[in-house]
């Protein structure tokens, strides 16, 4: 699970009281007043914020592993408030912040943990009043943070207690089945599963050879999801700190939420969160002395995606970039590993899992 702290911010000047309105994403499963509303935010999609002279007004919406929503779904308290308070405790180690107060309970019909807590950044005394949520497999916090004293305590109140949880997508159905079989024996892979569970559903599915898996190298959101047979699966994963890619018989996918390069949700450009877009990544592949194979911007399944082949002194390296994932940095990375024994087949293998991408 992604650890999200809520960060003091950078506070603008405003010349009059804002306007509070309701907040409500599509799809996202939430509502609440505020007071202003949030911007877009590229290299966050998944944080809604509104920033005042003396506060900020904050929602962020993470996605729950899969042992979490299995512990949602099971209606474990005990293990759901232990995770609520670790998140908890980590969020006041990171930030050096005294516990002030702390209360466990249902909101809503839902999991959650109110809490507050103080601190300080540099001369800056500040106060934290935040809301754990736990519902449609998401994680919800939901805060207000603000310079000591300074943020009015009936707008805090008005933020909190207007948070509501509403009816989200019905997630996905996994689409691997004994008859979800291609002509040349592929059989299909769910989003889900292709990601090991670790990122929200969307409805598109990947196609792969008949033998392969799926298995997670270690828990973290990070180290992503592999595909591949059971053979070179135990290869790679026989040091799951390390990752050993070179003693491969077929190649490995590995898919994995991309920490480098974002998705706009606004325009679909991809970016190296410097502004630049595709052609700023282009010029920094080019730049790190790669030879260009493929550099293709097109929409596969319904999602902007940015396929990229590259020679990179004797290997060749596979990535596909696929946005609106609408998590995170709102896209994943693809990456392709080849067999020890490189030949020309590699090149059908990887075009032959992106035409395998496909709408549920």
């Amino acid at each position: 699970m992604l650890i999200v702290f809520v960060a003091l911010a950078l506070l603008a000047w405003q010349d009059a009281p804002p306007a509070w309105t309701t907040v409500a994403p599509t799809g996202v499963g939430f509502s609440v007043q505020a007071p202003g509303t949030p911007p877009v935010n590229p290299q966050r999609p998944g944080r809604y914020a509104v920033n005042l002279e003396d506060g900020s007004f904050i929602v962020d919406v993470d996605a729950l592993d899969a042992h979490m929503r299995q512990a949602l779904s099971s209606g474990d308290k005990k293990l759901l408030t232990t995770y609520m308070e670790t998140l908890r405790d980590s969020m006041l180690e990171t930030r050096h912040g005294t516990l002030q107060t702390s209360s466990a309970g249902d909101f809503n019909g839902h999991p959650s943990l109110l809490f507050t807590f103080t601190g300080q950044i540099g001369s800056q005394a500040f106060a934290v009043t935040q809301r754990i949520v736990l519902a449609n497999d998401r994680l919800y916090l939901v805060a207000v943070i603000g310079a000591a004293g300074k943020v009015k305590k009936a707008d805090v109140d008005r933020f909190h207690g207007s948070f509501r949880v509403t009816p989200a997508p019905s997630p996905a159905l996994p689409t691997t089945t004994a008859a979800a079989v291609a002509a040349d024996g592929y059989k299909s892979v769910s989003y889900e599963e292709a990601l090991c569970s670790k990122l929200p559903p969307i409805a598109i599915h990947f196609e792969v050879p008949p033998d392969f898996i799926a298995r997670a190298p270690t828990r973290s959101i990070e180290s992503g999801c592999l595909l591949g047979t059971k053979d070179d699966l135990d290869r790679v994963t026989a040091d799951p700190t390390q990752g050993d890619f070179s003693s491969l018989t077929h190649g490995v996918f590995r898919l994995r939420v991309s920490t480098e390069v974002i998705n706009n949700p606004q325009t679909g450009v991809f970016d190296g969160m410097d502004g630049t877009g595709e052609e700023g990544l282009r010029r920094q592949l080019l730049g790190a002395g790669a030879r260009l194979v493929t550099f293709k911007k097109e929409t596969i399944a319904g999602l902007p995606a940015l396929q990229i082949v590259a020679d990179v002194g004797a290997d060749r390296a596979y990535m596909l970039y696929l946005g609106n994932t609408r998590f995170n940095s709102n896209a994943i990375l693809v990456n392709f590993h080849r067999p020890q024994k490189k030949s020309a087949a590699d090149d059908r293998t990887w075009a032959r899992y992106v035409a395998g991408i496909k709408v549920n």
